[in-house]
Parts: C-alpha cells; structure tokens; sequence
C-alpha cells in the first residue's frame, strides 16, 4: 500500500513527525488501535523519550484516548474527526469505540500489517509484494528479479487472511505462518507434517512425488482456461516479461484483468472446498464438492 503523500502532509502539518505521520495514517486505515510497543516496532526505536513524546502529543491535542486493558496493557484510540479529516476518512468505522474482541482483533491486524512492512500485503485493496523467499526455513532473496512481483489475491483469499489474524500471534521474525518457534516453515517438513495430510481431509488427491510447485501449474493450468494475457500470467508467476523490476514493483496498477483472473481462481478453489462461497442465485445451495485433482 503506498500512502498519499498529500495526506502524509496534512497529518505532519498538525504537529507530527514524518514518521509518526506515516504510523498515524496506518493506524487509522487499518485499525484504530495501537500500543506504543507498535510504534516502537514501527519507527524502530526502543521505548522511551520518543514514545512517550508521541503519545503526549496525541492525548494533549485530542487526536486519541488511552485506556489500560489488562492482558493489554495501555491501549490507544486515534479517534479525533480531525485526523480522518486530514485523510478524507471522516466516517471510517476506526474512528468509534468498539468491544475488547474487537479491539484485540484490530491490534491483531495491526501487527500483521507492520510486520510485512505495510507495503507487502493490502487485505482491503485484495495485493500481494512477493519481495523474499522460505528456503529450507530460512529468508532470503528470491532467486530472480523477476521473482518480485505484485499479485492480486482473490476475495476469498482475503477473507481468509482476515479471519486468519484473529487467532495470529505475533513472532520475533513476524511471519503471518511459522514454526511452533516462530521460524520459517521447512518446506518439505511443511508438506509432510500439514499439507498433505490437509489435502487427504478436503478430498483433494495429488500424485505421489508432486509437492508445492503442483499449485504453479494448476494455476497457469486455470489462467489459461479463463483466458489471462500471457504478460498477467508471467508476472503471476514470477516468470520473466522484458519488465524492469522498479517499473513492475512501483508503478504496479491493480487492472481489471488482474482482478477478475483473481476472482476466478478463488472460485474455481473455493467452490469445491467449501460450496457455501458459491450458493444458486434461488439460496438453495450447491451439491456436495467432488474431489479436486492436481496435476
């Protein structure tokens, strides 16, 4: 997600710092809550003067309340009509006072968010920064240029992430799915231990031999049956299209192609994995899902 920079502006010329700007705008898109253990996360400083600094700032000019959650600790409310208003967002639903789980959930969503830099992962706008790769449970950078690229994720998907964060605990690496010790998954421990055996318990048979890269295949398989462009379907993929990296990273459009190749690949999975995301028009439903194959 890149933020408007006239909005980033407004926000300063109340009195905030470049970064406090930046951290104050996510907070109000994304959330409406936040920790100063999260701005500490965000601005990468330890807590002290400058937390503290900020958080006068805020209870001093009415911009956010404060109120101390137990197995929270202090928890801050960005409330003020005034900021949403420097961001044209006077009505957004962040601005209200909501219910402990639902709090609890938005600092939830808010970790996720800085964990992946902001700019990795958009649930609202359905895009995805493909910017590392998890390589026999470790980070490192993808193989190619091409390898970083920006996707478009499908409505269920989406859904998916978001209830996904409910339950999500925050890791010393912050990654959204790791290890009992908050590590990368091993790839082939990950296939062995989770996917395969979820895969048996959706109905879902891949031959013998076939690990994760069956999933690249029977999405190219799928785009080509609904038509993608062969450019849309190399940048999917990772595959090379003559496209600089900071043309295809920085200038990167959500186009209606992308969109709707998106939404069919989530319902060309969804409908057979849970039939309630695709009922007949009539509300009737649908027959049980068959099995679904990879090849």
């Amino acid at each position: 997600m890149k933020m408007p920079s006239e909005q980033i502006e407004r926000i300063k010329g109340l009195g905030y710092t470049e970064a406090e700007a930046h951290f104050v705008y996510i907070v109000a898109v994304h959330s409406g809550y936040f920790t100063l253990r999260q701005f500490c996360t965000f601005t990468h400083a330890a807590r002290g003067k400058r937390s503290f600094l900020f958080a006068r700032k805020l209870l001093q000019s009415e911009h956010a309340s404060m109120r101390d959650y137990q197995s929270l600790g202090p928890v801050f409310h960005l409330f003020s009509r005034t900021i949403y208003g420097q961001m044209e967002k006077d009505n957004l639903r962040n601005r209200r006072r909501h219910s402990f789980e639902f709090i609890r959930t938005r600092l939830l969503l808010l970790d996720f968010i800085l964990a992946n830099d902001v700019d990795d992962i958009d649930i609202e706008r359905g895009i995805l920064q493909v910017r590392q790769s998890a390589w026999r449970g470790k980070l490192g950078d993808p193989k190619t240029d091409d390898s970083i690229r920006v996707v478009e994720l499908s409505p269920q998907a989406c859904a998916h992430l978001k209830t996904f964060l409910k339950s999500w605990h925050p890791n010393e690496r912050r990654l959204l799915f790791a290890t009992c010790n908050g590590t990368p998954w091993d790839q082939n421990l990950l296939l062995k231990r989770r996917f395969r055996p979820l895969l048996r318990s959706l109905g879902i048979q891949v031959p013998r031999g076939n690990g994760f890269h069956t999933f690249r295949h029977a999405n190219a398989t799928l785009m080509s049956s609904f038509g993608a462009s062969q450019k849309l379907r190399q940048q999917r993929l990772g595959h090379a299209d003559g496209s600089p990296v900071t043309e295809t990273i920085y200038t990167h459009v959500i186009s209606e192609d992308g969109k709707r190749i998106a939404a069919q690949l989530g319902k060309a999975v969804w409908e057979v994995l849970d039939p309630s995301w695709t009922l007949k028009e009539n509300g009737s439903g649908v027959e049980s899902p068959k099995p679904l194959y990879l090849n």
